[in-house]
């Protein structure tokens, strides 16, 4: 990874959780302002909504790491132990769950993550949304490079993989 994406990155997570916590949960109402303690609304969690984007969430966490599995899995496997370097050049195109569908699944998660937040806090918080949209486009400029590469580095191989092919990032549409 690149110096300048790994900033970035630190970066965009670091003001997308101060601004989404400025713009508050407060606005949704979702704390009870007339309770002393200020705790959760009991009837805010039996929500559809809420059970639909913790749910979503939840699926998608989940689905991320399983993938972030497979991509560390592969990585382990291709080490050449003869090699002095701790990691050899060694690639192996990436199977299993997501991975046989999607080119770049675990970024397809990611975004599924951002619309469980946005539908948490009823498609109202404009930072989540900004970062809903951000992370599309982000992640779908990458995904793309990342399926040029896999064409660029196995070829005829990568073809006969995925005769149908795959989508990219976003079934159904890219």
């Amino acid at each position: 990874m690149n110096v300048s994406h790994y900033l970035i990155g630190i970066g965009f997570y670091g003001a997308m959780v101060f601004a989404a916590w400025i713009e508050g949960a407060a606005n949704l109402g979702v704390w009870d302002i007339n309770d002393v303690d200020w705790s959760l609304k009991s009837s805010y969690i039996l929500n559809p909504h809420v059970i639909i984007a913790l749910s979503l969430y939840v699926y998608a966490s989940w689905h991320q790491h399983t993938c972030h599995q497979i991509l560390a899995n592969i990585r382990s496997k291709t080490r050449d132990p003869s090699s002095s370097s701790s990691q050899s050049n060694v690639y192996q195109i990436p199977r299993g769950d997501w991975f046989e569908s999607v080119v770049c699944p675990h970024y397809l998660a990611d975004i599924l993550i951002y619309v469980s937040m946005c539908i948490l806090n009823k498609w109202q918080n404009l930072t989540l949304l900004a970062g809903l949209f951000w992370t599309i486009i982000n992640l779908t400029v990458t995904a793309s490079e990342t399926e040029e590469w896999y064409k660029k580095s196995f070829g005829s191989k990568y073809k006969k993989t995925f005769v149908r092919g795959r989508w990219v990032i976003l079934p159904g549409i890219y």
